[in-house]
């Protein structure tokens, strides 16, 4: 992990070597106080755990930009202080970066970059207060993208992904192939194809078994004024090594629908079927805190999906709310049998609310309910959350954030026997911190979603 640690910086190294075109570099800290009422969400009626942590971050960030390469980094350093001794105190440091660099004019290019954080041991509670697991993902190779015309594109990348995790439990490699042709039909709609292939190559300690994955989609996208329509279809090949089992190959489709009633309000219907494997860290996310924001699934499954959500983006107040629906279909590996991941059905209702009371106070609510079924046994559990925050600009550079959340958690638990057991719990959750930004107009957000690691997959 240390070698690979070092290649971004090497290639840090290299787009600097060039004169900036563009150059960007700063700093900003944060002070943050957490406090729950319920830590290990015990039954109502047992003995509760309380816990007050402060927190202390540091953070780093540059965007470098020449005729040759563009390099982004954020770097972070956070101090936790647990108040009631129930964790050792603990420096936690993250990294993020990446680095694209030309070889040819607009054609070929070189792309690597490194994520640096840790994984939180117990998704199954709030506020994290346990001690971090590290996480080092790093992803490097080539890209090419040629334009034929004014109404061709054609591209492809090939990347190698390496995931490392402290306990080892989780570690992979990955190399993936993913290539496109996309064709401007009219200055309103657009069609292509994609083709992508995946080998995934699990350590022995992962409890996963390797397993090879290709798609190939046609796409079709329609815009509008008033209406944005997308579809997308395709045919999935996967082979596992697991033995004795047969080759799986499937359809697969994405379509979704955004209609505009007026000028700032519209709705969003969405569904799609495709293979998913989200404890791959595909779609993870790393938060201001270095803390990887993983889904709650694991293991290799087909997910079926759709939802459909109404939106309002006025000048002053915004607005979601939507009902979503999941069905995972999980395939039988090494995982499954290991693990805790049986079939199950997800359905989620969601609002919220944002509203700028001032130029300096903005305010949000937003409440949700979640209810997932496990259709291969008698077990299911639900989660009612409201949330509430408020921030105040005291000035320029310092921010003032107060954030209060309840958690209604209701359901089934499966016991030490392996028998399942009811059990309900409440926890209030509140935060309030200062955030000092002295370079927040120099932060160049087109560059690089800083936290999002689907930009290097």
């Amino acid at each position: 992990m240390v070698d690979m640690i070092r290649a971004l910086p090497l290639a840090v190294a290299i787009s600097v070597a060039s004169p900036a075109v563009y150059a960007a570099f700063g700093y900003d800290a944060e002070y943050r106080a957490d406090y729950t009422d319920n830590l290990f969400r015990v039954d109502d009626g047992e003995e509760k755990t309380d816990e007050l942590t402060h927190n202390v971050r540091l953070g780093l960030f540059g965007n470098h930009v020449t005729s040759r390469a563009k390099t982004d980094f954020l770097a972070n350093i956070e101090y936790k202080d647990y108040q009631d001794d129930l964790f050792e105190d603990e420096a936690l440091i993250s990294f993020l970066g990446a680095s694209e660099i030309a070889i040819t004019p607009r054609v070929f290019s070189w792309y690597i970059a490194d994520a640096l954080g840790y994984a939180d041991n117990d998704t199954s509670l709030a506020v994290d207060t346990r001690d971090a697991e590290r996480v080092n993902y790093f992803i490097t190779g080539p890209q090419a993208k040629f334009t034929v015309g004014a109404e061709h594109e054609l591209g492809a990348n090939l990347y190698y992904t390496h995931h490392d995790r402290e306990d080892e439990d989780g570690n992979y490699q990955r190399v993936k192939l993913s290539s496109f042709y996309d064709k401007f039909v009219s200055s309103r709609s657009n069609w292509g194809l994609t083709l992508d292939h995946t080998e995934m190559m699990f350590d022995e300690s992962a409890r996963r078994v390797d397993y090879s994955h290709s798609e190939l989609r046609t796409y079709y996208a329609y815009n509008t004024k008033a209406d944005s329509f997308d579809v997308s279809v395709g045919a999935s090949y996967l082979q596992t090594d697991v033995s004795g089992a047969d080759s799986d190959t499937t359809a697969t489709m994405d379509v979704s629908w955004n209609h505009l009633f007026t000028r700032r309000a519209g709705v969003v219907l969405s569904a799609g079927y495709n293979l998913s494997d989200e404890s791959v860290l595909s779609n993870a996310q790393l938060n201001e805190s270095g803390e990887f924001a993983t889904e709650d699934e694991n293991g290799l499954f087909y997910e079926t999906s759709a939802g459909i959500s109404y939106y309002y983006k006025g000048v002053m107040t915004r607005m979601d709310i939507g009902v979503e629906g999941r069905a995972l279909d999980y395939i039988e590996d090494a995982q499954t049998e290991a693990q805790f991941v049986n079939d199950h059905n997800t359905y989620l209702v969601f609002a919220t609310v944002d509203r700028a009371l001032s130029n300096r106070v903005t305010a949000s609510l937003g409440v949700s309910a979640e209810q997932k079924d496990y259709t291969d046994e008698d077990f299911e559990e639900a989660l009612y959350t409201v949330s509430a925050e408020a921030v105040y600009q005291l000035n320029r550079n310092l921010t003032l954030k107060a954030e209060a959340e309840y958690e209604l958690g209701d359901g089934d638990v499966r016991e030490g026997s392996g028998a399942f057991g009811e059990r309900e719990y409440e926890e209030h959750i509140y935060s309030i911190g200062l955030h000092w930004d002295p370079f927040r107009s120099r932060r160049n957000d087109d560059k690089l979603d800083f936290f999002d690691l689907s930009i290097i997959n």
